[in-house]
């Protein structure tokens, strides 16, 4: 029974239509491996970076006009407005900066080292999820003896490396910086208090020196001069910060203008690997579609040998096993070409993602393997039961 399958098979068929039908499969599978392998490998190295093909944290402000020069314009962003911008498309989330309202003054005393130092001091907040870090004891309490803060990566950069040299100073790194403290001195003229400050952390995010919101809220309540100011400032979190362009020229918000192109750059990379997917799944249905009318090919052509067999006692569904067994041989041999090919693809265009994928590995993720193999099995398990139903009708 073996020699007439193998004869089935190869009698019937010509040689160059089994090659079709192996390099259509091949090429299916190659081209959904290939994406599908990149796919995880960006979106990993995108994790890691803090930067997910996911939301995007964008700082808003009112521009500020001649009119606003004079205070005759309306600085802050109104409940209308935050209403407004958490109704676009891909925003997730809106939440506002706090101010302070006290006077704050920092104050450096060096001893004998040197003199007093003392300068005016700001201070906002903004709700914690939408900060990059929360350093430990950023919980502030009334009766804590000191409070953290948060200063931007780049103030210390500007002291580093323009400042310093220029005076002749020390270069400070973060760790020594967070060991410094200083005195901050917080009035609204008919009282004050004065509480140690220390530096907790480094903000890549956002641009401004960040206290904990219940300290804000405490000093405002009781040191502020009792004004009830709207932000002037608000963080958004947002899926496609490119929807946001068109109300933010309409509105007269600005924004950081490279935050803004990297949120540009990020949604094309998500199209074009969305692309790539879709292509590579749109031709593995064709590759599918091809094998399936091969299956259907043989069937037709030994028509009247099956028929035979099926009168000779022999089970459709043992016959469809063993069709399919034989043509197994090329669906495995395509999936070996397209996996070794695909590993091969990746370990070239690897080289221009340098920069984006620091330490590439040769295994890929687990994920796209999975779905790669899950796929593989689905495209299979369809293959087999056409034979089944072509066996079945002839039965």
């Amino acid at each position: 029974m073996r020699k007439k399958f193998s004869k089935i098979i190869s009698g019937s068929i010509k040689p160059w239509q089994i090659a079709l039908v192996g390099w259509s499969s091949f090429a299916g599978l190659l081209l959904l491996w290939v994406p599908l392998m990149f796919y995880f490998d960006i979106t990993k190295a995108l994790e890691e970076k803090q930067d997910l093909f996911g939301d995007q944290f964008l700082v808003l402000n009112k521009r500020v006009s001649v009119f606003g020069a004079f205070g005759l314009g309306s600085p802050g962003f109104s409940e209308e407005d935050i209403t407004g911008i958490k109704a676009e498309p891909g925003v997730t989330d809106v939440g506002s900066f706090t101010a302070n309202s006290f006077r704050a003054m920092a104050v450096a005393d060096f001893g004998n080292a040197g003199p007093v130092m003392k300068t005016e001091m700001f201070f906002e907040s903004v709700p914690d999820r939408f900060m990059d870090l929360t350093p430990r004891g950023w919980r502030w309490h009334p009766e804590d003896e000191d409070v953290p803060i948060i200063i931007p990566s780049d103030y210390l950069a500007l002291y580093n490396f323009g400042f310093a040299p220029g005076q002749d100073l020390p270069q400070i790194s973060q760790d020594l910086a967070k060991l410094s403290s200083f005195q901050i001195e917080i009035s609204n003229g008919a009282k004050s208090r004065v509480i140690e400050g220390r530096i907790a952390g480094f903000s890549d995010r956002i641009n401004t020196i960040l206290a904990p919101e219940s300290f804000i809220l405490y000093a405002n309540e009781e040191y502020g001069d009792g004004s009830r100011r709207v932000p002037s400032r608000i963080v958004v979190k947002t899926s496609d910060s490119a929807t946001l362009e068109k109300l933010m020229v309409s509105k007269g918000y600005e924004t950081n203008k490279e935050k803004l192109i990297a949120g540009k750059e990020k949604g094309i990379a998500k199209n074009v690997l969305a692309l790539a997917m879709g292509f590579g799944v749109f031709i593995m249905l064709l590759s599918l579609g091809s094998f399936l009318q091969f299956a259907d090919l043989i069937v037709a052509r030994n028509n009247a040998h099956l028929r035979s067999l099926l009168y000779l006692g022999y089970n459709h569904k043992v016959i469809a096993n063993k069709i399919f067994l034989r043509m197994l041989s090329f669906v495995g041999l395509s999936f070996l070409l397209a996996l070794i090919g695909g590993l091969a693809a990746r370990s070239y265009l690897q080289k221009f993602t340098v920069g984006l994928i620091e330490e590439p590995r040769f295994i890929p993720d687990t994920s796209a393997i999975l779905i790669f193999t899950g796929v593989l099995i689905g495209y299979l398990v369809i293959a087999y039961l056409n034979v089944r139903r072509q066996l079945s009708s002839l039965n």
